[in-house]
Protein backbone atom coordinates (compact mmCIF):
# COMPACT_ATOMS: atom_id res chain seq x y z
CA UNK A 1 0.00 0.00 0.00
CA UNK A 2 1.25 3.46 -1.01
CA UNK A 3 -0.03 6.55 1.04
CA UNK A 4 -2.74 7.92 -0.50
CA UNK A 5 -3.43 5.31 -2.89
CA UNK A 6 -4.87 1.24 -2.65
CA UNK A 7 -2.67 -0.92 -4.76
CA UNK A 8 -5.03 -3.85 -6.24
CA UNK A 9 -4.30 -7.35 -7.29
CA UNK A 10 -6.78 -7.46 -10.61
CA UNK A 11 -8.40 -5.52 -12.28
CA UNK A 12 -11.51 -3.63 -11.16
CA UNK A 13 -14.31 -3.07 -13.79
CA UNK A 14 -17.58 -0.76 -13.29
CA UNK A 15 -20.94 -1.16 -15.23
CA UNK A 16 -22.94 1.84 -15.92
CA UNK A 17 -26.12 2.17 -13.49
CA UNK A 18 -28.90 0.39 -14.24
CA UNK A 19 -31.56 2.37 -16.04
CA UNK A 20 -34.59 3.77 -14.07
CA UNK A 21 -37.38 1.88 -13.87
CA UNK A 22 -40.46 3.53 -15.51
CA UNK A 23 -43.02 3.62 -12.34
CA UNK A 24 -45.48 6.22 -12.75
CA UNK A 25 -46.00 9.19 -11.59
CA UNK A 26 -47.51 9.79 -8.22
CA UNK A 27 -50.23 12.31 -7.03
CA UNK A 28 -48.07 13.77 -5.23
CA UNK A 29 -48.48 18.08 -5.29
CA UNK A 30 -45.44 20.16 -7.43
CA UNK A 31 -42.99 21.42 -5.21
CA UNK A 32 -43.37 24.89 -6.64
CA UNK A 33 -47.42 24.20 -5.27
CA UNK A 34 -46.96 22.87 -2.11
CA UNK A 35 -49.65 23.17 -0.12
CA UNK A 36 -50.11 25.01 3.03
CA UNK A 37 -50.46 23.09 6.28
CA UNK A 38 -53.96 24.21 6.00
CA UNK A 39 -54.09 22.93 2.64
CA UNK A 40 -56.04 25.69 1.36
CA UNK A 41 -54.11 27.52 -0.75
CA UNK A 42 -50.68 25.96 -2.98
CA UNK A 43 -47.66 28.26 -2.69
CA UNK A 44 -48.12 30.41 -6.36
CA UNK A 45 -51.28 28.55 -6.85
CA UNK A 46 -52.61 32.14 -7.78
CA UNK A 47 -51.06 32.81 -10.76
CA UNK A 48 -50.70 28.55 -12.18
CA UNK A 49 -53.35 29.65 -14.81
CA UNK A 50 -50.48 32.79 -15.58
CA UNK A 51 -47.68 33.36 -17.67
CA UNK A 52 -45.25 33.86 -14.77
CA UNK A 53 -45.76 30.00 -13.79
CA UNK A 54 -43.05 27.93 -14.64
CA UNK A 55 -41.14 24.79 -13.99
CA UNK A 56 -37.87 25.65 -11.51
CA UNK A 57 -34.79 23.63 -10.81
CA UNK A 58 -34.66 20.22 -9.00
CA UNK A 59 -32.47 21.15 -6.04
CA UNK A 60 -34.79 24.52 -6.12
CA UNK A 61 -37.51 22.07 -5.64
CA UNK A 62 -36.82 20.22 -2.64
CA UNK A 63 -35.85 23.73 -1.10
CA UNK A 64 -39.26 24.80 -1.18
CA UNK A 65 -41.30 21.53 -0.49
CA UNK A 66 -39.77 21.43 2.75
CA UNK A 67 -39.41 25.11 3.44
CA UNK A 68 -42.98 25.96 2.37
CA UNK A 69 -44.74 24.14 5.35
CA UNK A 70 -42.83 25.09 7.90
CA UNK A 71 -42.20 28.86 6.98
CA UNK A 72 -45.93 29.34 6.24
CA UNK A 73 -46.37 28.26 10.00
CA UNK A 74 -45.05 31.14 11.01
CA UNK A 75 -45.56 33.69 7.82
CA UNK A 76 -42.36 33.75 6.17
CA UNK A 77 -39.18 33.38 6.53
CA UNK A 78 -36.69 36.24 6.92
CA UNK A 79 -33.48 34.24 5.95
CA UNK A 80 -32.12 30.78 4.44
CA UNK A 81 -28.97 31.07 6.30
CA UNK A 82 -27.46 28.95 4.67
CA UNK A 83 -28.24 26.59 1.70
CA UNK A 84 -25.55 23.43 0.95
CA UNK A 85 -26.19 21.61 -1.92
CA UNK A 86 -24.79 18.07 -3.13
CA UNK A 87 -25.60 17.93 -6.75
CA UNK A 88 -24.90 14.51 -8.74
CA UNK A 89 -23.82 13.57 -12.30
CA UNK A 90 -26.90 13.58 -13.56
CA UNK A 91 -27.48 16.75 -14.32
CA UNK A 92 -24.83 17.78 -17.05
CA UNK A 93 -25.58 14.40 -19.03
CA UNK A 94 -24.27 11.03 -19.97
CA UNK A 95 -21.07 12.49 -20.65
CA UNK A 96 -20.52 13.33 -16.98
CA UNK A 97 -21.66 9.81 -16.06
CA UNK A 98 -19.93 8.31 -17.77
CA UNK A 99 -16.39 10.07 -16.98
CA UNK A 100 -17.37 9.41 -12.91
CA UNK A 101 -17.50 6.00 -14.00
CA UNK A 102 -13.77 5.80 -16.14
CA UNK A 103 -12.43 8.21 -12.98
CA UNK A 104 -13.82 5.77 -10.40
CA UNK A 105 -12.21 2.78 -12.59
CA UNK A 106 -9.05 4.38 -13.28
CA UNK A 107 -8.43 5.45 -9.68
CA UNK A 108 -9.39 2.24 -8.05
CA UNK A 109 -6.69 0.06 -10.08
CA UNK A 110 -4.47 2.79 -9.64
CA UNK A 111 -4.14 4.69 -12.92
CA UNK A 112 -4.66 8.55 -13.27
CA UNK A 113 -8.08 10.34 -13.78
CA UNK A 114 -8.43 12.08 -16.83
CA UNK A 115 -10.97 15.41 -16.27
CA UNK A 116 -12.71 15.63 -19.37
CA UNK A 117 -16.31 17.03 -18.77
CA UNK A 118 -15.38 18.27 -15.23
CA UNK A 119 -12.81 20.87 -14.79
CA UNK A 120 -11.03 18.75 -12.10
CA UNK A 121 -11.04 15.00 -10.89
CA UNK A 122 -14.66 14.10 -9.63
CA UNK A 123 -14.18 10.55 -8.45
CA UNK A 124 -13.58 10.43 -4.50
CA UNK A 125 -13.94 13.54 -4.76
CA UNK A 126 -16.20 16.75 -4.23
CA UNK A 127 -16.43 20.09 -6.86
CA UNK A 128 -17.32 23.34 -4.58
CA UNK A 129 -18.13 24.51 -8.71
CA UNK A 130 -21.47 24.50 -11.02
CA UNK A 131 -22.03 26.59 -14.30
CA UNK A 132 -20.29 29.60 -14.33
CA UNK A 133 -18.69 32.15 -11.85
CA UNK A 134 -20.61 35.36 -11.47
CA UNK A 135 -19.20 38.66 -10.62
CA UNK A 136 -20.27 38.74 -6.88
CA UNK A 137 -18.26 35.30 -6.35
CA UNK A 138 -21.10 33.14 -6.59
CA UNK A 139 -21.78 30.49 -9.16
CA UNK A 140 -24.98 30.92 -11.48
CA UNK A 141 -26.28 27.57 -9.98
CA UNK A 142 -26.16 29.19 -6.36
CA UNK A 143 -27.95 32.48 -7.48
CA UNK A 144 -30.23 30.43 -9.46
CA UNK A 145 -31.26 29.11 -5.76
CA UNK A 146 -31.27 32.65 -4.61
CA UNK A 147 -33.44 33.71 -8.05
CA UNK A 148 -36.04 30.90 -7.71
CA UNK A 149 -36.00 30.99 -3.86
CA UNK A 150 -37.53 34.85 -4.12
CA UNK A 151 -39.94 33.63 -6.86
CA UNK A 152 -41.45 30.85 -5.77
CA UNK A 153 -42.24 32.35 -2.50
CA UNK A 154 -43.24 35.96 -3.80
CA UNK A 155 -40.58 38.03 -1.96
CA UNK A 156 -37.71 39.71 -2.84
CA UNK A 157 -36.55 40.24 0.64
CA UNK A 158 -35.98 36.98 1.57
CA UNK A 159 -32.19 36.57 1.91
CA UNK A 160 -30.05 32.98 0.96
CA UNK A 161 -26.82 32.31 0.87
CA UNK A 162 -26.35 28.75 -0.98
CA UNK A 163 -22.94 26.83 -1.61
CA UNK A 164 -23.46 24.08 -4.63
CA UNK A 165 -20.71 21.26 -4.88
CA UNK A 166 -20.64 18.27 -7.44
CA UNK A 167 -20.08 15.24 -5.59
CA UNK A 168 -19.35 11.84 -6.96
CA UNK A 169 -22.96 10.33 -7.19
CA UNK A 170 -25.23 8.88 -10.61
CA UNK A 171 -28.39 10.03 -9.07
CA UNK A 172 -29.53 12.30 -6.44
CA UNK A 173 -29.24 15.97 -5.06
CA UNK A 174 -28.48 16.54 -0.80
CA UNK A 175 -29.29 19.60 0.74
CA UNK A 176 -28.14 20.50 3.99
CA UNK A 177 -30.72 24.05 4.62
CA UNK A 178 -30.76 26.27 7.49
CA UNK A 179 -33.54 28.60 7.83
CA UNK A 180 -34.78 31.82 9.90
CA UNK A 181 -37.97 32.44 10.76
CA UNK A 182 -39.67 35.22 12.03
CA UNK A 183 -41.17 33.25 15.00
CA UNK A 184 -39.94 30.49 16.52
CA UNK A 185 -40.52 27.17 15.76
CA UNK A 186 -39.23 24.09 17.68
CA UNK A 187 -37.92 21.29 16.25
CA UNK A 188 -41.14 19.43 17.26
CA UNK A 189 -43.57 21.56 15.37
CA UNK A 190 -41.40 21.79 12.56
CA UNK A 191 -41.81 17.68 12.33
CA UNK A 192 -45.39 17.56 12.61
CA UNK A 193 -45.83 20.26 10.22
CA UNK A 194 -43.43 18.49 7.72
CA UNK A 195 -44.59 15.20 8.02
CA UNK A 196 -47.93 16.64 7.16
CA UNK A 197 -46.98 18.17 3.83
CA UNK A 198 -47.74 16.26 0.85
CA UNK A 199 -45.02 14.89 -1.31
CA UNK A 200 -42.63 15.25 1.80
CA UNK A 201 -41.50 12.40 3.83
CA UNK A 202 -39.76 12.48 7.38
CA UNK A 203 -36.98 10.56 8.16
CA UNK A 204 -35.85 11.33 11.22
CA UNK A 205 -34.46 9.23 13.80
CA UNK A 206 -31.94 10.10 15.96
CA UNK A 207 -29.85 7.33 15.54
CA UNK A 208 -27.41 5.58 13.25
CA UNK A 209 -28.76 5.35 9.88
CA UNK A 210 -32.16 7.75 10.99
CA UNK A 211 -31.75 10.02 7.80
CA UNK A 212 -32.81 9.84 3.82
CA UNK A 213 -29.37 9.74 1.91
CA UNK A 214 -29.42 9.49 -2.16
CA UNK A 215 -29.59 5.73 -2.37
CA UNK A 216 -32.29 5.35 -0.13
CA UNK A 217 -35.04 7.93 -2.12
CA UNK A 218 -33.74 6.53 -5.35
CA UNK A 219 -36.32 6.33 -8.32
CA UNK A 220 -39.14 8.00 -5.76
CA UNK A 221 -40.66 11.08 -6.14
CA UNK A 222 -41.39 12.49 -2.55
CA UNK A 223 -38.96 15.02 -0.59
CA UNK A 224 -37.46 13.54 1.99
CA UNK A 225 -36.45 15.18 5.14
CA UNK A 226 -33.98 14.55 8.32
CA UNK A 227 -31.59 15.48 10.91
CA UNK A 228 -34.29 18.29 11.69
CA UNK A 229 -33.16 20.15 14.86
CA UNK A 230 -32.90 23.85 16.22
CA UNK A 231 -29.84 25.67 15.32
CA UNK A 232 -27.90 26.12 18.63
CA UNK A 233 -26.37 29.40 16.98
CA UNK A 234 -29.83 31.18 16.33
CA UNK A 235 -32.67 32.28 18.32
CA UNK A 236 -35.46 30.88 15.76
CA UNK A 237 -32.99 29.01 13.56
CA UNK A 238 -33.61 25.48 11.82
CA UNK A 239 -31.30 23.05 10.64
CA UNK A 240 -32.95 20.61 8.09
CA UNK A 241 -30.97 17.75 5.96
CA UNK A 242 -33.34 17.44 2.63
CA UNK A 243 -32.78 14.83 0.09
CA UNK A 244 -34.92 13.82 -3.40
CA UNK A 245 -33.82 11.78 -6.64
CA UNK A 246 -33.46 14.62 -9.06
CA UNK A 247 -34.58 12.61 -12.30
CA UNK A 248 -37.77 11.57 -10.76
CA UNK A 249 -38.99 15.09 -8.32
CA UNK A 250 -37.11 17.04 -11.23
CA UNK A 251 -38.24 20.18 -13.50
CA UNK A 252 -39.77 17.44 -16.07
CA UNK A 253 -41.80 15.62 -13.09
CA UNK A 254 -42.81 19.11 -11.96
CA UNK A 255 -43.80 20.42 -15.03
CA UNK A 256 -46.07 17.03 -15.40
CA UNK A 257 -47.56 18.46 -12.26
CA UNK A 258 -47.99 22.02 -12.88
CA UNK A 259 -49.85 20.65 -16.37
CA UNK A 260 -52.41 18.45 -14.05
CA UNK A 261 -53.21 21.24 -11.36
CA UNK A 262 -53.74 23.64 -14.83
CA UNK A 263 -56.27 20.41 -16.42
CA UNK A 264 -58.17 20.01 -13.01
CA UNK A 265 -58.50 24.12 -12.11
CA UNK A 266 -58.36 26.44 -15.23
CA UNK A 267 -59.42 23.49 -17.79
CA UNK A 268 -62.60 22.36 -16.79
Amino acid sequence: MVAGRVELQQSVELSPPQARSEKPLQQDAPLMLALQVDGTLPINGDVIGAAESSSVSAEELSVIDTEAPTINKQQLADKIIALNLAKDSTVIGKEAIEELLSQTSAVLNGNQAQPHVYPKQIAFNVLPHIDVFMENGYTKEEMKMVWETQKIMGDDSILVNPTAVRVPVFYGHSEAIHIETRDKITAVQARELLSKAEGVVVMDEREPGGYPTATDVADTNPVYVGRIREDISCEKGLNLWVVADNVRKGAATNAVQIAQVLIRDYLN
